[in-house]
């Protein structure tokens, strides 16, 4: 099992996909942190998420932020 994080500019413009094993989760949830270099500009985002297990179940709804 592992997991697709889609990263966009709220406009859908893709930022990243980033696959996260599941070593990043536990009985109930996952912890991921992206990594510092992502390097992010100032704005508004959203992300959403996709479980693989042995084939990739479809995304979850947007979840919006801003990086200030």
């Amino acid at each position: 099992t592992k997991y697709s994080i889609l990263l966009q500019t709220t406009a859908g413009l893709t930022v990243r996909t980033m696959i996260v094993d599941s070593s990043y989760c536990g009985v109930r949830y996952c912890d991921y942190l992206p990594d510092p270099s992502l390097n992010l500009a100032k704005g508004d985002y959203r992300w959403k998420v996709r479980a693989y297990h042995g084939y990739y179940g479809p995304y979850s709804t947007a979840l919006k932020f801003t990086r200030k």
